[in-house]
């Protein structure tokens, strides 16, 4: 297994090549843990007040695997959240973006 350091290192070189390759992507706050199960994580965040479907839809296509979607109420606002969990060049990633409901026009979300 490598070692903490190692999976870091590993994380941030994925997440530079990752940041090269799809320069159109929306920017996220990204964080690198120091350790894991993995060859690397990578974690990227991004609460936003507009809908937030198509910054996910774009790092879906860039990344593909698995997008799931939330209903939950931050600082009294009931915000939607959507989590796509990929392995790119053998490092997970984690993207994690959120919304108000109501930038959500003209869609029904469930809760």
């Amino acid at each position: 297994m490598a070692t903490s350091s190692q999976t870091q290192l590993t994380a941030a070189i994925a997440l530079t090549q990752l940041l090269t390759d799809h320069p159109g992507l929306t920017l996220l706050n990204w964080r690198v843990p120091r350790d894991g199960m993995y060859a690397g994580v990578l974690q990227g965040d991004l609460m936003m007040d507009v809908d937030a479907r198509e910054v996910v839809a774009a790092w879906h296509e860039a990344l593909g695997g698995t997008v799931c979607e939330h209903t939950h109420s931050f600082r009294d606002e009931e915000r939607r959240a959507f989590h796509l969990e990929s392995r790119w060049r053998d490092v997970l990633v984690d993207v994690h973006v959120s919304c108000p409901v109501s930038a959500l026009a003209g869609v029904a979300v469930a809760a």
